[in-house]
């Protein structure tokens, strides 16, 4: 209904036939999730409406009264005068901080997984020597059981994402594990490939496993 260039037109009692689609589509929600956004969003331009004429009597009677008189029509007159040689709406999304919002309503789940890391800034089982070392050894099982849409991620589609998301498959010569990036440089990559700048839980952090001190220091028998 958004992209496709015709539409099929089903009557009651009368054949389907396709016709030219002809679409805007506005929607109006308080819902956290509106649209399915991806990292390289064309379709959609999403805004958050401010609050601050919420329910204010006196700012809607205003409106409505300018646009009962004439207001909707001198509107109509302006936009229609506006030049738009050279643009198309594909080419310029708002990326305003609400569509990024929708793009994280619209991660699979690895990338939710990933997500939580780069705001926590602590990887699973730390590793004392070496705090971007992630040891191979039940990071699958981490992830499935992270959140429903990562609970059948299989091992290879795992490491290809690792992979894209800059980490190295690396052994310390008893064990395999993953080199993460720097947190700073992963948070970066992230934003790019997001389009917009992200309000991490923990903006402040400098190195993965920050706030996990002593926990690093005991056995990993009791990690």
């Amino acid at each position: 209904m958004v992209t496709e260039r015709t539409l099929i037109i089903e009557p009651k009692g009368i054949d389907a036939f396709n016709w030219p689609n002809k679409l805007g589509i506005i929607q109006s929600t308080n819902e956290k999730w509106v649209v399915p956004a991806t990292w390289d969003e064309r379709r959609y331009a999403v805004f958050e409406v401010s609050p601050i004429y919420m329910q204010q009597r006196e700012y809607f009677e205003s409106l409505f009264k300018e646009i009962d008189q004439g207001g909707a029509a001198a509107m109509l007159y302006d936009l229609l005068r506006v030049d738009l040689e050279g643009w198309h709406p594909r080419n310029d999304i708002p990326q305003t901080q609400a569509l990024v919002d929708q793009k994280v309503q619209s991660l699979d789940g690895l990338e939710q997984w990933w997500f939580a890391k780069l705001n926590s800034g602590e990887t699973p089982m730390p590793q004392k020597k070496n705090p971007r070392w992630v040891l191979s050894k039940g990071l699958l099982e981490e992830v499935m059981r992270h959140n429903a849409r990562a609970k059948y991620v299989t091992e290879m589609e795992l490491a290809n994402f690792l992979k894209k998301m800059g980490c190295q498959h690396k052994s310390n010569g008893s064990n395999w594990g993953w080199i993460f990036p720097p947190i700073g440089e992963a948070r970066r990559a992230w934003e790019i490939k997001f389009g917009g700048k992200c309000e991490w839980v923990r903006p402040d952090v400098e190195e993965w496993n920050e706030s996990c001190g002593d926990l690093m220091d005991q056995p990993m028998s009791s990690v």
